[in-house]
């Protein structure tokens, strides 16, 4: 094939590669086949803005690449980039990439990052450069090889596999992409003895360009390569071979911790499972009432402090809520507007889709006790804890969890470690208090209280701006 004038920085795509896999694997056949193919050439200046979009759409692969779980799924999605990136000047052939797609039964993905093997069957295994991680019908394991520590999760096996079939097929680039134009190559090329389309991208304004080979015959992504510029050399982002249709060991799909890890059991019994469940759908569907109290924990001449601030809140989710503090702040919204006012001042302005059609918070603190708590690291996390007791007449379930995050483990303001509570009424099926704590000098402090309600019928009006007299609201709705 000859070399074409434009692809460029060969040596900078080669050290980008990894270099610690032995010889005749990944890097080395990359190598051979880049240096037989592209030539140096000319850089050619970009847009700083478009870089900087193209940087935070690829935050993702960057971040899943690091995690032990998700290694080789960032190459992977890496191919929906490719994708994505390719003009629908060719409509038909995407389409058709999409139907052949969703016909994969089985598939070996191996990228620079590691290697996956899918079974629609089975479940998904991952061999990441940081860990395994292994879906099936019967659990989830994932494994921190740093931290030697195993954490098991509830089965969520058809979650993976639709997952990287998306990923594969790239649905949801190919749909979003069809409405883009971005410049691009199409060629007839041989890939390692199978004829097969090639679509070069290179976007000069995002600094960025993918190069995807799909099967001529059966329509299946091979192989693809996504690069991205920065400060004047070119680095690929990923590169990754994709094989389909192939005999898979059974055993790829069941684990055993290996000897002297730290097992963590992030799995409930069934009825605690369902309670959960149904708690969470009360929150999506009825009307609630909250009262709430919130600790300012913060460090001043090496003293820890707790200035408590108090709220009242109505929410109902999707059709608004209203928020009333001590402080004399109040704040809501509705489908249409959303104000504040506090010490004679406000405003009010037309809806942002962005404020998640008021989604109560609580979702967001009970949606790790489904999925576990894996923003924690590893070495860091512990199993939660469950315990029955009575208070006022009512069966609770209470449920600790732990979570750390190290980002702030060098913020001297910051705190580092929570202790979670969450507290169930069994027979109303509802999540009755939540509480937070946090460790300050090896004490657990509370930090914040809250108490959920769940009335028929909320105060007529509630979710209307309707401010005191005197207050000076600035209108910022578009009329």
């Amino acid at each position: 094939m000859p070399p074409r004038s434009d692809d460029r920085g060969i040596r900078e795509l080669l050290e980008a590669v990894p270099r610690e896999h032995p010889p005749d694997t990944l890097r080395h056949r990359l190598e051979a086949d880049i240096e037989a193919r592209f030539p140096e050439a000319q850089r050619k200046p970009v847009s700083a803005r478009r870089a900087r979009v193209w940087q935070a759409a690829c935050l993702p692969l960057r971040l899943l690449g690091r995690r032990p779980a998700l290694a080789g799924a960032a190459a992977v999605l890496g191919v929906c980039v490719a994708i994505a990136l390719v003009n629908t000047g060719s409509p038909d052939l995407l389409a058709r990439v999409l139907e052949a797609m969703a016909e994969v039964k089985t598939a070996h993905v191996e990228s620079t990052s590691g290697e996956q093997w899918l079974s629609v069957d089975s479940g998904v295994r991952t061999e990441g450069n940081y860990g395994t991680s292994v879906c099936t019908s019967v659990a989830t394991w994932l494994y921190d090889r740093d931290a030697h520590t195993v954490t098991i999760l509830h089965p969520r096996p058809s979650d993976q596999v639709n997952a990287l079939l998306a990923a594969l097929s790239g649905k949801k680039w190919i749909d979003g992409c069809r409405k883009e134009h971005l410049p691009h190559r199409i060629s007839d090329v041989v890939l390692d003895g199978t004829p097969a389309k090639r679509l070069d991208v290179e976007d000069e304004d995002m600094a960025a360009g993918a190069t995807v080979w799909i099967d001529s015959d059966s329509l299946r992504i091979l192989r693809m390569r996504q690069w991205r510029e920065e400060k004047g050399r070119r680095v690929i982002e990923s590169e990754a071979r994709i094989e389909y249709d192939i005999a898979l060991d059974p055993a790829l799909f069941t684990f055993e911790p290996p000897a002297g890890a730290r097992v963590v059991e992030w799995r409930f019994d069934e009825p605690v499972r369902e309670l959960i469940k149904e708690a969470m759908e009360a929150v999506r569907t009825l009307p609630m009432h909250e009262v709430g109290q919130r600790a300012r924990v913060f460090r001043s001449r090496g003293q820890w402090f707790d200035r408590w601030s108090k709220w009242e809140a109505w929410r109902h989710n999707g059709v608004g809520y209203r928020m009333e503090s001590d402080s004399g702040v109040v704040l809501g919204a509705n489908m249409h507007e959303h104000w504040y006012h506090s010490d004679g001042h406000g405003f009010i302005e037309d809806w942002n889709p962005g404020y998640a059609k008021c989604r109560p918070p609580i979702l967001g603190w009970l949606e790790p006790l489904q999925r576990g708590e894996l923003a924690t690291p590893a070495r860091h996390r512990k199993e939660p804890k469950v315990a029955r007791y009575e208070k006022n007449g009512r069966t609770l379930l209470r449920i600790v969890t732990y979570r750390t995050d190290p980002s702030l483990e060098s913020a001297e303001r910051a705190l580092k470690h929570e202790r979670r509570e969450y507290a169930f009424d069994v027979d109303a099926k509802r999540i009755a208090e939540y509480a937070v704590y946090v460790l300050v000098d090896d004490e657990w402090k509370p930090a914040k209280r809250v108490r959920y309600d769940y009335p028929e019928q909320l105060p007529p009006g509630i979710f209307d701006f309707d401010p005191p007299p005197g207050v000076e609201i600035d209108d910022r709705r578009n009329r």
